[in-house]
C-alpha cells in the first residue's frame, strides 16, 4: 500500500511530499543495502569464524570468554558444549629454536618484528642492559621476563607456531599492530598484552 492511499483526501501537497519521502526512503534503503554488502565484504573471515570460538578458562581464575580482546573486555562468558576453543603455546615453549615454525628466524633482531621496541641487553645478551638490541631468541631466554617475552610468543603463535586447529584469533600483523598501539578494534597495547597473557599461553 502506498503512502498516498492512507493520506486524508484533499491534501495534494501532503501527497506530493509523501511521494518525495517515499522516493527518499527508497533511495536510503537501497544505499543501506549496498553499504551493508560492502561492510560485510570487509569483515575478515577469521573474525566471522571466531564468533563461536571461546577461550579456555584463563589464568588466576579468569572466566571463559569469547575468543578475542573484545570478548575478554565485554564480559561475554556464556559457552555451549559444541563451540571450539582458541589457544596458543606459552612463551617458554619458544625458548628453543627448534620449536619455531619453518620460515621464522629466531636469531633476527627483535626490532625486525617490533620496530618500536626499545629493549636492550648486555653485550652477552643474557640480561637487561644498554649494549645492543637483542635477538628474538635472546628475549625468550632473558631472566627476569619482560613484556616482549609474551609479545614474541603471541607473534610466533600467530605466524604458525600454534596449529591452525587451535584457532589462534589474530594474525602476525595484528600482533605487531597491537604492539605498536594501532591494533584492530581500537584496543590498547595493554589490553592486547593482558589477553595474550591471560588466555593465549595455555599449551
Amino acid at each position: 500500500m502506498s503512502i498516498e492511499n492512507i493520506e486524508p483526501a484533499g491534501q495534494g501537497k501532503a501527497e506530493a511530499l509523501s511521494s518525495a519521502a517515499v522516493a527518499r526512503r527508497h533511495m536510503l534503503l537501497q544505499g543501506i543495502a549496498k553499504g551493508s554488502a560492502v561492510l560485510g565484504a570487509t569483515v575478515p573471515l577469521q573474525t566471522l569464524a571466531s564468533q563461536s570460538v571461546f577461550t579456555n578458562p584463563g589464568k588466576n581464575g579468569a572466566p571463559v570468554a569469547r575468543c578475542g580482546i573484545s570478548g575478554m573486555t565485554s564480559g561475554v562468558h556464556s559457552r555451549d558444549t559444541v563451540t571450539t576453543v582458541c589457544s596458543g603455546y606459552s612463551p617458554g615453549y619458544y625458548h628453543k629454536p627448534e620449536h619455531w615454525p619453518t620460515g621464522l628466524n629466531p636469531n633476527a633482531l627483535v626490532t625486525t618484528v617490533f620496530p618500536s621496541c626499545t629493549l636492550r641487553v648486555n653485550a652477552a645478551g643474557t640480561s637487561i642492559g644498554s649494549a645492543r638490541v637483542p635477538t628474538l631468541l635472546e628475549v625468550m631466554n632473558l631472566t627476569p621476563r619482560v613484556d616482549e617475552f609474551h609479545w614474541i610468543a603471541a607473534w610466533v603463535n600467530a605466524m604458525g607456531g600454534a596449529p591452525s586447529s587451535w584457532n589462534y584469533p589474530y594474525s602476525g600483523a595484528d600482533v605487531q599492530a597491537f604492539y605498536a598501539g594501532t591494533g584492530p578494534g581500537g584496543y590498547s597495547k595493554a589490553q592486547a598484552l593482558d589477553f595474550f597473557k591471560t588466555y593465549m599461553e595455555t599449551a
